[in-house]
């Protein structure tokens, strides 16, 4: 049988880790999603010139998840209902949509050296 060949070491990044704000600054937590997410972008970067690896990162969509599932009380939990339930999720995607796009990162032979992926397909972000 013929050997199908592995794609070559990358690092994939989907996650999002809350950073810390800056010390004159005012926690935001959408704003801190922003960052985190721009963090990830550059980190596959950054990992692709220095370690010599394919860098992807992954941009699943609008999909239903838990963020923002948390209470804290007052204005924010508005803010975050309002957003999911007028905003998102009338364009959001199913989960295996937002899947299908961290699938084709880890697997595709044609990333590379640094791919932002979005949809499925390598896109520009």
């Amino acid at each position: 049988p013929r050997r199908r060949r592995a794609p070559p070491p990358r690092k994939t990044t989907t996650e999002s880790q809350v950073l810390p704000p800056p010390r004159d600054a005012p926690w935001d937590a959408f704003s801190a999603y922003g960052v985190s997410k721009l963090s990830n972008v550059l980190h596959a970067a950054e990992c692709s010139k220095r370690l010599g690896v394919t860098g992807v990162a992954v941009h699943p969509g609008i999909v239903p998840t838990a963020l923002g599932q948390t209470r804290s009380g007052g204005l924010h939990d508005l803010g975050v209902w309002l957003w999911w339930h007028v905003l998102a999720a009338p364009v959001a995607e199913p989960v295996e949509s937002g899947a299908e796009s961290v699938v084709f990162a880890a697997l595709s032979l044609t990333l590379g050296p640094f791919a932002y992926v979005k949809h499925g397909r390598a896109t520009r972000p």
